[in-house]
């Protein structure tokens, strides 16, 4: 028994890639806001005070420090006038007095740094030589 050939199915609706980057045209707007779920204003407001709660900016420290490689977070915690155990240390697992003086680190290390571009320009443009005799 022989098949039938199979025939490509046709469609008469305009089929739109999935878009990725910016729209290029109005219609690409159109398509992406059409799709896009629909929130109350209330919920949008919500949503958008939650991005300045102190857990929200928590949370945005802990991956700032956990992202930070080992050689850094000794300076930091040295800054911070912490003990060596804190290094290897998760961030959940610092106490609030202990944040304080990570935080009391960071500005301290930030004052460094703004003394030397203050006088020097920006420390990603400095080389070595610039410290030699």
């Amino acid at each position: 028994m022989s098949q039938p050939a199979l025939k490509p199915q046709t469609h008469s609706a305009e089929v739109r890639p999935f878009l990725r980057g910016q729209p290029k045209s109005v219609a690409d707007v159109h398509v992406v806001t059409a799709n896009a779920p629909k929130k109350s204003a209330l919920e949008s407001i919500a949503a958008a005070k939650s991005l300045f709660s102190p857990e929200h900016k928590r949370n945005k420290l802990k991956l700032v420090y956990c992202s930070l490689a080992e050689e850094q977070r000794r300076m930091l915690c040295f800054c911070a006038g912490l003990k060596q155990q804190h290094v290897s240390m998760s961030f959940d697992d610092f106490t609030n007095e202990e944040t304080a003086k990570i935080a009391a680190g960071l500005k301290m290390m930030a004052g460094v740094v703004t003394r030397f571009e203050n006088m020097a320009g920006p420390v990603s443009h400095l080389k070595p030589a610039s410290f030699y005799r």
